[in-house]
């Protein structure tokens, strides 16, 4: 149990917040890599990139000014208030693209429900990926101490050297590649 300054309970306001942040994050984590996507399948490179710097400058001045204020709380509002502007200098850079949103609920010629069954497939495929990483992480646990903190240190830095070397490769070709198909 939590208590606040004056001695209440703060349990229960903090577990709805968290439920309500982590929705929030995830829709918010959805819309902006789908505008993301959407900025480098138009071929408008560097703006995705520029809106993730934004984000991360935006949460670093906002820790580094209100941390003494606000404390351990400066960590959940930073990260909202950057992936809010992330988000929306995202719209931005679509809209003054030429790009609008509009909701359509079909698309000619394309089979809706050929695309469930691939999501089914892919979310089996995810779901096992993510069991196997728990398995993973739990037997790593019994070995000496520290043994797991340097694994996923070094999964940390080939998911920096993979995404360092490959993602702009595979950005830019298969951008391309669309555009002629």
């Amino acid at each position: 149990v939590v208590t606040s300054r004056d001695g209440s309970h703060l349990s229960d306001r903090l577990r709805i917040f968290n439920r309500l942040s982590m929705i929030f994050d995830l829709a918010n984590q959805e819309s902006s890599c789908f505008v993301n996507t959407t900025l480098n399948a138009e071929g408008i490179f560097g703006r995705a990139e520029l809106t993730g710097l934004v984000n991360n400058a935006i949460s670093l001045v906002l820790i580094f000014f209100f941390h003494k204020e606000t404390g351990i709380w400066i960590l959940v509002f930073s990260l909202l208030s950057g992936k809010l502007v992330e988000l929306f200098s995202g719209i931005w850079f679509l809209r003054k693209a030429g790009l609008e949103y509009s909701l359509n609920w079909s698309v000619k010629d394309y089979n809706v429900s050929g695309f469930f069954k691939v999501l089914f497939v892919t979310s089996g495929y995810v779901g096992a990926t993510q069991i196997y990483t728990s398995v993973v992480t739990a037997a790593a646990s019994f070995l000496p101490p520290g043994t797991l903190s340097v694994f996923n240190y070094v999964k940390l830095l080939c998911t920096k050297a993979s995404g360092i070397l490959i993602t702009p490769a595979t950005t830019v070709f298969f951008s391309g590649f669309s555009q002629k198909a």
